[in-house]
């Protein structure tokens, strides 16, 4: 099961993930523009998410135009999610005026309440037990089904892709153990698609298999796995490997001059150390009195660019051949000022701007 929680609050985010975790994969989001950016990919990718956990008050787009344009979208899909509101209210009222939501979660939460949601809206009965998740890649369809078919594990999560192009793509929306594909697709990738294929291997586990008749055959096995199936010498891959979700676009080292604002009125001038089309590092000598989640107004006067955003990471003063700073993120492609002062910095297009690891 696949689970988005939207909520500008950080602690109340933690607390209800906290609580969600043990029924599937969760991801979280700050604000409705993020949370529909989350969405689109998830359905983009083939990977929507199954239920949607959302506040109504919230920075960007509130709950109700988030959830119109969830259902809006699934009109024209074979997939609805299942919307908790996320309210203050001990009783429904508040959704009473919320069009399309299945049904409130109270604050506080507890993991009774959650249980009992599922339960009453027939979620438990899709849950297996997933602990890995996997992108298979081949560009002949009948060695995918055979390799779907022969990774026949509940444990083992598959997502089809065609391309290392198109895995680059999925990776970016949910954290993967390992990437396996078959050997005429890695040997036949050229150019963008060859740079693909490094930049996933240096990455993920990369496991290369060939077909022997109907059978898969991974490549490379130590002497004494021989004997073993392809699932269980995938589990033993992924079993030591933290899954990782891809950046979507590369940081660049950049020294940028940067006049922070925060709620409470006080201000910085400071500088950012790397920035991308997802966000930045800012240097700050102290990070006292900052928590992921804080407002902040960031403003780039050489760039022409001023935003509201908030605060994603906390990097504190002190530790060895690291910056103190913090880590604040924004989407620029749906903002055009972002956009047109970002260009200047990096002389490429934001869609020619992929995170890769080629070395």
């Amino acid at each position: 099961m696949r689970i988005l929680v939207v909520d500008d609050d950080y602690l109340g985010r933690e607390i209800l993930l906290s609580f969600l975790e043990e029924y599937g994969v969760c991801e979280s989001a700050c604000d409705g523009g993020e949370a529909l950016d989350k969405f689109h990919a998830a359905h983009e990718a083939g990977m929507p998410y199954d239920l949607i956990c959302l506040d109504v008050h919230m920075p960007v787009l509130d709950g109700n135009q988030v959830l119109a344009e969830i259902r809006k979208t699934e009109e024209t899909t074979s997939h609805k999610s299942c919307v908790f509101i996320i309210t203050a209210y001990e009783s429904p009222q508040l959704i009473d005026d919320i069009s399309g939501a299945d049904d409130f979660i109270s604050k506080p939460c507890s993991a009774n309440l959650i249980k009992r949601l599922f339960e009453r809206h027939h979620l438990l009965s899709g849950i297996v037990s997933v602990r890995h998740h996997v992108l298979v890649v081949s560009g002949d369809p009948k060695t995918r089904d055979r390799i779907m078919k022969a990774l026949s594990s509940e444990a083992i999560s598959l997502t089809e892709c065609t391309t290392f192009r198109e895995a680059e793509q999925v990776a970016v929306t949910g954290p993967f153990s390992a990437v396996i594909a078959d050997v005429p697709t890695i040997v036949k990738a050229k150019d963008d698609e060859r740079m693909a294929v490094f930049s996933l291997q240096n990455i993920y586990p990369l496991v290369r298999v060939k077909t022997s008749g109907d059978l898969i055959v991974p490549i490379i096995m130590k002497q004494k796995d021989r004997g073993q199936s392809l699932t269980v010498h995938l589990e033993k891959i992924c079993s030591t490997f933290l899954p990782r979700q891809l950046r979507a676009y590369k940081r660049h080292n950049s020294f940028i001059p940067v006049q922070i604002r925060k709620s409470d009125g006080l201000e910085y001038q400071t500088f950012t150390m790397n920035i991308s089309w997802g966000g930045a590092f800012i240097v700050m000598n102290s990070t006292w009195g900052m928590a992921t989640g804080n407002i902040l107004t960031v403003c780039m006067p050489t760039l022409g660019i001023t935003i509201v955003t908030d605060i994603v990471r906390i990097q504190p003063w002190g530790e060895q051949g690291v910056a103190p700073g913090i880590g604040v993120k924004w989407e620029a492609q749906h903002n055009l000022p972002i956009l047109e002062g970002l260009r200047k910095v990096f002389k490429t297009d934001i869609n020619e701007d992929r995170d890769r690891l080629l070395g």
